[in-house]
């Protein structure tokens, strides 16, 4: 679970790599039958159906705990840390791009995470870290991104659905539309978002001024935010420019102390994180992270606060970084 080779647990357990690789499996197995017994139990059912033991209040911990467990199911079957198991994953055709050693010598390289496999100013130090110079390692590179770009649609696509089937039934159309839009109507789309978590929108370019930014919040906990709305068509990312845009638009409008958030549809460029590391009053916040984001304040797992202190953080919001509640009072607790 940890990435160490099996040779070496079964010098320090004086126990037969077999042996080991079945016992590995058979405990995946074993949790990932936990996990759907615990699914099952807290799937909707008849209340004279559910286990005696089961208390209904604790139907939340119980779900957080199915994704952990299957995890650890997961991590056993690559033998893989949790952070790289994605890693695992990674196809062409129908073959592996990686080998686990491979695997964990990005993970020690810096990358781990898939902006940094797809950062191009960063290229030479992937294929350094992949192997020595040669027309193989260059071509090793080019497919780990190529199958990197292709994981992270069909990742989008998971989160999408999921993000759609936990939401009520007169937000679900608003989602979608958000992730089909682009330009003026992705602006439009985040409009109708921010009218349905009830979070004002105090002004917005409506083409009365100059280079104004696309909208002005200042119902959020702390600072105002001047949000701006970059997109792209899916296979193309955000770049620098765009994503700075904002901090022209914000200061020529007199709103230079504001904090600043560009919104990325689909993506951020991955070099840009690393180019805006020295600005202390900007955001960059891909779509998918922010839905999952307005999500979890709409199904009352997130505050309003929590949100506002999770989107005012220089640098990129991230959906993993998002506190995570289990009750189901954050939305009437932090509203603005």
């Amino acid at each position: 679970m940890s990435g160490e080779n099996i040779r070496v647990i079964e010098g320090a357990l004086n126990v037969r790599s077999g042996t080991l690789l079945s016992m590995f499996s058979e405990a995946a197995n074993i949790l990932r039958g936990l996990a759907d017994i615990l699914f099952s139990i807290t799937a909707p059912q008849d209340t004279e159906f559910l286990p005696t033991s089961f208390d209904p209040a604790s139907k939340a911990n119980i779900i957080a705990l199915i994704g952990s467990i299957r995890r650890i199911a997961a991590r056993l079957d690559v033998g893989l840390p949790d952070d790289i198991v994605w890693m695992s994953t990674l196809e062409d055709g129908s073959q592996p791009v990686l080998a686990r050693t491979q695997m964990m010598s990005l993970r020690s390289s810096g990358f781990g995470a898939p902006d940094a496999i797809l950062d191009t100013g960063r290229f030479p130090s992937l294929m350094a870290t992949l192997g020595p110079p040669s027309m193989q390692t260059t071509r090793l590179a080019q497919k780990l991104q190529a199958a990197v770009r292709d994981w992270r649609v069909e990742e989008r696509t998971r989160l999408v659905e999921s993000q759609i089937k936990r939401l009520p039934a007169e937000c679900k159309s608003i989602v979608q539309k958000y992730y089909r839009s682009r330009e003026k109507e992705f602006e439009s789309s985040l409009e109708e978002v921010s009218a349905c978590l009830n979070i004002a929108i105090s002004h917005k370019d409506d083409g009365a001024a100059q280079s104004f930014p696309d909208f002005i919040i200042e119902s959020l906990p702390g600072n105002t935010v001047s949000i701006e709305c970059k997109s792209k068509v899916v296979g193309d990312s955000v770049t620098f420019n765009d994503a700075t845009d904002i901090l022209r638009k914000a200061s020529v409008n007199g709103f230079h102390q504001s904090f600043k958030v560009t919104v990325c549809q689909p993506y951020i460029s991955p070099d840009v994180i690393r180019n805006i590391t020295n600005c202390p009053d900007l955001c960059v916040v891909n779509a998918e992270d922010l839905a999952e984001a307005f999500v979890r304040i709409k199904i009352g797992k997130l505050t309003v606060s929590e949100f506002s202190d999770w989107l005012q953080r220089p640098g990129q919001a991230l959906r993993d970084t998002i506190p995570s509640r289990t009750t189901n009072n954050a939305l009437q607790s932090g509203s603005a």
